[in-house]
Parts: C-alpha cells; structure tokens; sequence
C-alpha cells in the first residue's frame, strides 16, 4: 500500500495528465511542450516574423521593378490597363501586410487579407490549367507553396483567437 500511496504522490502531474488527456499521442505533445518552456505567444510571434520576411521580402522585389511586375499581368488575360495598378495593389498588399506582422498588429485581420489575398493570387496568377509541360509544373508548386503558407496564416489565426478567448476568463 505504502509503495502504490509513493508512486502516486511522486507522479501525481503525470496522472493528472492521463485524465486530461487520455490520448497518448496529445498527452506526449504536450509533455514535451512542457518539459521545452513551450510558450504559445513565442511560437506565435516566430510564425509571425516567417510569414511576414516572405511577403516583405517579395513586396521589396516587386517595388524595385513595378514596370515588369506589371507586364506579368498581361499574362492574365486582364484588361492591359489594369496592370500597374494591380501591380501596386499587390505590393502595397504585401507590404502592409508584412509590416502589420512584424509589429503583431491585428493578426487576426491581417491574416484573414494574406489568406484572401493568396487564393486571388492562385486563382489570376497561377491558372496551370491553361498550361503545359514545365510552365504548368512551376505554377503547381507555386500554388502547393501558396496553399502551405495558408495553412501557416490559418494556424496562426486559430491560434491568436484562442489566446484571445482564453484571456476572456
């Protein structure tokens, strides 16, 4: 009896963890969080930086030569006057949406704009059905990169709405 009473006072938060969560592979996660200093708002804030080098990074590229990032709207089959404003749309787009994730502004929102902003990106930029041969195998990885970076902006929405229900009480 001696011996059972001692186990359990000894592993007494592991046993709690059981009940919590009687999944093994859940359970095992959140171990290994815990015994790491796991901290959602880092992890949060580490996403955040991710995502926004790749949309600065490109706003930055796509500024420095708008005239040709025009022109690759003409592909598109848009009206040929549209481009430099679409052009400057998108680069404002990525821009602000970047910024607005270095400075953890309105994550929320801001990724809601990114993911919005994407799917246009894939249904005007990336038509690979239009396509063949290497051109259409290049814009299929560019979608499968786009579709990656929207589950990045989903996840990270999930999660800042859920810190933001948890510090409701």
């Amino acid at each position: 009896e001696g011996v059972v009473l001692d186990y359990i006072h000894r592993n007494r938060g592991r046993i709690q963890r059981i009940d919590q969560y009687p999944d093994i592979r859940r359970r095992s996660v959140v171990e290994l969080s815990q015994r790491c200093n796991y901290a959602a708002e880092h992890a949060q804030q580490v996403a955040r930086l991710a995502l926004a080098f790749i949309f600065i990074e490109s706003a930055l590229n796509h500024a420095r030569n708008l005239s040709g990032f025009a022109a690759t709207f003409q592909n598109f089959q848009l009206p040929e006057d549209l481009g430099v404003p679409m052009a400057a749309i998108a680069v404002l787009v990525e821009l602000l949406g970047g910024v607005a994730l270095v400075l953890g502004y309105r994550v929320r929102e801001t990724a809601i704009l990114m993911i919005v902003f994407l799917l246009v990106t894939i249904f005007i930029g990336h038509r690979f059905w239009e396509m063949e041969g290497a051109n259409r195998r290049l814009h299929i990885i560019q979608i499968k990169k786009n579709v990656a970076i929207i589950g990045g902006f989903i996840a990270l929405f999930v999660a800042t709405l859920v810190r933001a229900w948890a510090s409701l009480g």
